[in-house]
């Protein structure tokens, strides 16, 4: 007999019991201590013996199921336990940011480099890049009187790579947040410069007039279509402090080759690369 599931076979063994039951209710009518032995009575006898096996079977495919039952379930205990203990590892080890990209990571010669080089062209707004929509056209533009978007670089987070790859020397005892921390601040204080640049002068404040008077006066022929902030920058838009810090997470973020120093006029600019 050939069974694909334990429901067929269960299936089969109930038929099968059903016919001997019926066999064993003629063979007790046969079967006795003073009855002839005759050729029905012994097929009858045989019947009986059948049905033994048949019952003795079923006990131990009963049994066997009963036990396959018990697996699964401290199976599936075993199961849920590993699977709460690994969610509870993962929000506990769970850094606060996560990174939208995995960049490949740099050796020396690349981050060398990367020092040098000039974004040619800045990041998009994090709206847009949410939204993927295309640029307006200028008959959109009229249509629904549009007003310009305008582009302000954003750094991205450190990965966990990049982080391991910064010498120990160089770390120290600052945590990964603690860096993503700065990368934030310095998104922030680059976003709150170039909204106040990218607006027309004639019609600020006195006081914004002479903000984006002193921006433009930090730019020179190295800073064409570069974003950069110096450390004042940072102490007035970032609402963190610049301190030995902050100046020390700088070095690590030139290191993995996000940001790039650039000097004249008795200022430090730290570009985004």
């Amino acid at each position: 007999m050939e069974a694909c599931s334990l429901e067929e076979l269960k299936e089969h063994f109930e038929a099968k019991i059903e016919r001997l039951t019926r066999c064993m209710d003629l063979a007790a009518e046969v079967i006795g201590l003073g009855a002839p032995v005759t050729k029905c009575r012994e097929q009858l006898i045989a019947v009986n013996s059948e049905l033994c096996l048949a019952e003795s079977a079923v006990g131990q495919l009963r049994e066997h199921v009963k036990i396959q039952r018990q697996q699964v379930e401290e199976a599936k205990v075993a199961m849920e336990n590993e699977l709460v203990n690994h969610v509870k590892y993962t929000v506990t080890h769970l850094p606060d940011r996560l990174p939208s990209l995995q960049k490949p990571q740099q050796n020396s010669n690349q981050v060398e480099q990367s020092n040098h080089r000039i974004p040619l062209i800045p990041r998009q707004a994090s709206n847009h890049d949410i939204n993927h929509e295309r640029p307006p056209s200028a008959t959109d533009k009229k249509s629904t009187g549009f007003k310009k978007q305008h582009y302000v670089p954003q750094m991205e987070i450190l990965t966990i790579d990049e982080f391991n790859s910064v010498p120990k020397y160089m770390k120290g005892r600052l945590s990964y947040n603690i860096i993503n921390s700065m990368v934030d601040g310095i998104n922030l204080t680059l976003t709150t410069k170039y909204d106040l640049m990218h607006k027309v002068p004639s019609k600020l404040t006195e006081a914004k007039r002479k903000k984006y008077h002193k921006f433009k006066e930090q730019e020179n022929k190295n800073t064409k279509g570069v974003f950069f902030f110096i450390d004042d920058d940072f102490k007035n838009y970032s609402k963190l402090k610049y301190d030995n810090t902050a100046r020390s997470i700088i070095t690590i973020l030139r290191h993995v080759g996000r940001l790039r120093e650039i000097r004249g006029g008795g200022v430090t600019r730290f570009a985004v690369i």
